[in-house]
């Protein structure tokens, strides 16, 4: 038992801490090495005698604790874990994805712009420069942003690094990308057709979203309480997304009452109905689980599969995405002229008006022209029209 001769204290110097003790004769020395990760003991070669203690203490220590701090540096620097290595970490889960290619062309990219350097040198800030500088769309750049973010993640899981540089990264598309979105509205034909060779819980959520023109998530959840039979309303407050129930909308200006049409109440009796039978207050429950609401994917089916394409190509109709109901609601609402632009942008929930000309304003094109000739806006058989009563009114308040 080799502790019980020991016989000198700790020698401490840069970090490095060395016990000297006697075995038998010699006298050895104990330390941790960095590089082995573990307790190492070793001989001086030299007796226990007063002499080579002090030759131990004195010179032997120093010269071992400057070459171990030394190594200690080294090891630090090759021991950081580059930007290279989880990369290729990252690549080699992606490589049964049919999308590999196309990784592996952007984690190159990625690579080449900040070079094979420490993970951990890389910060917030130069990750949002290299995303914000990329010359390409707002889709394009977020596939980026989930490349760049998976090989972070990765490096987390490691305990290279203790935050995602990229998490506080987000993308919003321009105007001008929010106006090119591909909109297909379908014909009043085409309409009919859908809906009525449609059948279940498919045909009820075409009912809703061809004749309210509310987005995917907000339709998935609609409780019953969401409608006001009396005054023939529908109240939008909620969404479903990413399998997600969220109390907010898109916008401030998405949450919002619209009008309850008559057409719609015969699909909304069948959703009712159907709720009231799996016991819940939601119109799109799940029926295997009705404490669990539908998906889009649920309704739709897969792209080539689904009962949605089927239902298309029943139709004679090449594939489109089901979103196009919201799309086919604003364009021919636009150009029945039943309602101002500023009132179907409303029932729409768009921010303004302008977003809904930007997206619907090449279906609209000489709608203007459709209008009786024999109007005169200024001359009336009423007192005032309601525009007058608005003027008045206001300049009254400012007078005031």
């Amino acid at each position: 038992d080799w502790s019980s001769d020991v016989c000198s204290s700790d020698l401490c110097c840069k970090g490095v801490i060395m016990i000297m003790f006697k075995r038998g004769k010699k006298l050895y020395l104990e330390f941790f090495d960095n590089v082995k990760n573990k307790k190492v003991q070793k001989s001086t070669g030299k007796d226990d005698t007063e002499e080579n203690r002090k030759f131990v203490k004195e010179i032997l220590i120093p010269q071992l604790q400057k070459k171990i701090s030394s190594e200690r540096k080294t090891t630090s620097v090759s021991d950081s874990r580059t930007l290279k290595f989880y990369t290729n970490k990252y690549l080699r889960e992606k490589e049964n994805l049919s999308t590999y290619y196309e990784i592996l062309s952007k984690s190159n990219s990625i690579l080449k712009y900040f070079g094979d350097i420490s993970v951990n040198s890389i910060k917030p800030l130069d990750c949002k420069d290299y995303i914000f500088d990329l010359k390409v769309s707002t889709k394009t750049k977020r596939n980026y942003l989930n490349v760049l973010r998976g090989i972070f993640t990765i490096a987390c899981e490691d305990l290279a690094i203790n935050e995602n540089p990229t998490r506080t990264i987000s993308l919003r598309k321009t105007e001008e990308e929010r106006a090119k979105v591909d909109i297909e509205p379908f014909s009043k034909v085409n309409v009919e057709k859908l809906i009525s060779e449609s059948a279940g819980v498919l045909k009820d959520y075409l009912g809703l979203s061809f004749y309210t023109g509310a987005r995917v998530g907000e339709i998935l959840a609609l409780q019953v309480s969401d409608f006001d039979f009396e005054r023939k309303t529908i109240s939008f407050t909620k969404q479903y997304t990413q399998r997600k129930l969220k109390n907010s909308l898109k916008t401030e200006s998405s949450n919002r009452e619209i009008p309850l049409f008559d057409v719609v109440l015969p699909f909304l009796e069948s959703l009712v109905k159907r709720a009231n039978k799996l016991g819940t207050t939601y119109l799109f429950s799940n029926e295997n689980n009705p404490t669990k609401l539908l998906s889009i994917d649920n309704i739709r089916g897969t792209k080539k599969y689904g009962v949605w394409s089927k239902l298309l190509k029943s139709c004679d109709l090449e594939y489109r995405k089901i979103y196009n109901t919201r799309h086919t609601f604003a364009v021919h609402m636009l150009s029945s002229g039943k309602l101002s632009a500023s009132e179907v942008s409303r029932i729409l929930g768009h921010t303004n008006s302008q977003t809904m000309f930007n997206h619907y304003n090449k279906y609209i094109q000489g709608e203007q022209l459709k209008i009786e000739r024999n109007i005169d806006i200024f001359r009336s058989t009423d007192n005032l029209t309601d525009t007058d009563t608005l003027v008045n009114k206001n300049r009254n308040l400012k007078c005031a």
